[in-house]
């Protein structure tokens, strides 16, 4: 899997919220993760990663897939709500 990421949303995800790409992008290759389509912002579809970084922490990773590659657009640790989901759909 190919990643893509904006320079200014890569230093964003490092500074506000201490998610590094390498742990980031740990995510996709987590064997606990879930993906959701939460919205169609033109031309493309964005989609949320619930998962389990390699630092074994529970990330939302919000990325869209553009010119064959996963295009990263945010990282951050899961909020309340996002917890409950995961744990939902992992038990």
């Amino acid at each position: 899997m190919q990643f893509d990421w904006d320079e200014g949303n890569k230093h964003k995800s490092l500074t506000k919220h201490g998610i590094g790409v390498e742990e980031a992008e740990s995510v996709f290759a987590s064997p606990f993760k879930f993906y959701y389509r939460i919205h169609q912002r033109a031309p493309e579809f964005r989609y949320l990663c619930l998962g389990v970084s390699k630092r074994n922490r529970l990330l939302s990773v919000v990325f869209c897939f553009r010119k064959g590659k996963v295009r990263i657009i945010s990282a951050r640790k899961a909020n309340k709500n996002e917890k409950r989901r995961f744990e939902e759909k992992s038990s």
